[in-house]
């Protein structure tokens, strides 16, 4: 049996296949499988088959009306369409008026396509879709400029969050009496508090004393960092009994600050909550975050700014006077640019 279409002449002056009984039109249109149409894997069709590319490097191209008489299947599952080049025809050939107007053409298409930032030029028609996105820019400086415009955008935003953060500060030392400044030493990182202190805009001790963990034991890694040991702890009054004294430091305060406030805020809370302590009401405010605005380290795998260690000692009076010089350093920024403003 010979393979390929088997074509007869219709009625009406056409040609159909007898096998899948689709006309030649039909046919040089179609994906579906004819069964006289052999399938092959690459490498497997026989020498004289050829797909057009192959015909086109021997200077051939497909005859008049000729249908493929094969399938080649690629390593990505795609048919190509194969010929007899026994039925192939040679290609026309470019007369010199066609080749001087496709030269033309070529350079119009280049110098419109060319990169306004590096110069480079498209080199084949291939190359547009592959290396360009838009007339006038190639893939990599497009890709450069969309950088330049992230750097640009970060920029701008660490410069805004950093006069935030210095209004913030300024705005708080303006009003000493509305806040102060508090910190926590815990058992743990998840543990109970065994040491509170609360400082004023001033640097001012209102509050400063040892806490008893009441049965929960101090883990070697905290002990490691503040140096409190359970035999220390053991003598200092528990929550309940410096309750009110905290309260009485806090009246009249709105505010409260602390170098990770959300480590401390959670901590009090979960310490006063064992006895059934009323919660403090006053709102809290992270230095910590402000200030790692203020330096602008950012961290692009986290997204956000990197935080600076406080370095205060790790015992709460000294890192709350540690973070109330957090506070005034980013304050100064901002009355400085507001003296250089009046002046």
């Amino acid at each position: 049996m010979s393979y390929g279409h088997m074509l007869e002449r219709t009625a009406t002056g056409g040609q159909r296949c007898s096998r899948c009984l689709r006309t030649l039109g039909q046919i040089n249109h179609s994906r579906r499988r004819c069964p006289g149409v052999p399938w092959y894997a690459v490498g497997s069709a026989p020498d004289n088959l050829c797909t057009r590319l192959q015909l086109k490097e021997r200077g051939l191209c497909p005859g008049k009306d000729q249908p493929h008489v094969g399938i080649i299947v690629t390593a990505f599952g795609d048919p190509v369409r194969l010929y007899d080049i026994a039925l192939a025809r040679p290609r026309r050939g470019e007369t010199e008026k066609q080749r001087a107007a496709r030269l033309a053409t070529w350079e119009k298409t280049r110098e419109k396509w060319k990169c306004e930032d590096c110069g480079a030029v498209p080199a084949s028609i291939g190359a547009l879709s592959n290396y360009w996105r838009r007339p006038g820019l190639c893939e990599d400086c497009l890709e450069l400029r969309k950088l330049r415009a992230q750097e640009e955008r970060l920029q701008r935003k660490i410069e805004r969050d950093r006069r935030e953060v210095c209004v913030w500060a300024a705005d708080l030392l303006a009003h000493p009496e509305t806040w102060c400044v508090i910190d926590t030493e815990t058992t743990s990182l998840t543990g109970v508090i065994v040491e509170l202190a609360i400082v004023d805009a001033a640097g001012t001790v209102l509050f400063e004393s040892l806490v008893n963990p009441d049965g929960v034991k101090v883990s070697s890694t905290a002990r490691a960092i503040h140096g409190l040991s359970d035999e220390e702890l053991a003598a200092a009054p528990i929550l309940p009994e410096i309750w009110p004294r905290i309260a009485e430091a806090l009246a009249g305060r709105s505010v409260l600050v602390a170098y990770n406030a959300a480590f401390d805020q959670a901590r009090l809370e979960q310490s006063a909550a064992r006895y059934e302590l009323p919660a403090l009401v006053q709102k809290w405010e992270c230095a910590m975050v402000a200030y790692a605005a203020f330096c602008g380290d950012w961290s692009d795998y986290h997204g956000n700014y990197r935080w600076i260690p406080l370095d205060g000692g790790h015992r709460a009076a000294d890192d709350a006077r540690a973070a109330l010089a957090r506070l005034r350093e980013m304050a100064a920024e901002q009355q400085l640019k507001e003296m250089e403003t009046r002046t």
